[in-house]
């Protein structure tokens, strides 16, 4: 497609602010073109200009920001979990003690039904949920939330026969002091 020295001069300025990617996506001209025009106008590629490197620069620095950002977020998520799930601990806490400590102030011969003790169920969904909101904050402050462990089972094998061996020495060792 032929292109007038308007439209050339037009992406040519436009480049300078904006890089060749962002030149061609607003004037719809090919990349291949524009670059073709800035070597022909010795302006060499993208990379040789001051402009186009300071705005590397500034997209550099724009993501590391959003990365710190990011992380400090998450960290302060995290705190905020474990916060939250210290919280819900010592509140469950406080209702299943409550309800015990209930049951026991009541005297016998008393006629008020004293207040239901939670139920195995109960506990259990308590426990969940609490395990849960840990998982959760470890998740987000990074830690790990499982572990893997990788047996080499020939070490275990050699390990372990040592082991008997040594015991079998022993057990020698105690048969020929009491003989």
């Amino acid at each position: 497609m032929a292109y007038t020295d308007k439209q050339r001069q037009a992406a040519i300025d436009l480049w300078h602010e904006h890089g060749t990617a962002e030149t061609s996506r607003q004037t719809g001209i090919p990349t291949r073109t524009i670059t073709r025009w800035l070597k022909q106008a010795g302006l060499g590629s993208a990379q040789d200009t001051d402009k186009q490197k300071q705005l590397a620069d500034a997209r550099k620095d724009a993501a590391v920001t959003t990365v710190r950002r990011w992380t400090e977020f998450r960290e302060q998520e995290a705190v905020n979990a474990a916060a939250v799930a210290s919280n819900l601990r010592n509140k469950m806490m406080e209702v299943v003690n409550g309800m015990y400590e209930a049951r026991q102030k009541q005297p016998r011969e008393s006629t008020v039904i004293p207040p239901p003790l939670p139920t195995s169920a109960d506990l259990r969904s308590l426990a969940i949920s609490y395990g849960i909101l840990i998982d959760k904050a470890e998740l987000l402050s990074g830690h790990a939330t499982e572990r893997v462990e990788h047996i080499d089972a020939a070490e275990t094998d050699r390990e372990l026969r040592e082991l008997v061996s040594d015991m079998e020495r022993r057990r020698d060792e105690q048969r020929e002091g009491t003989a």
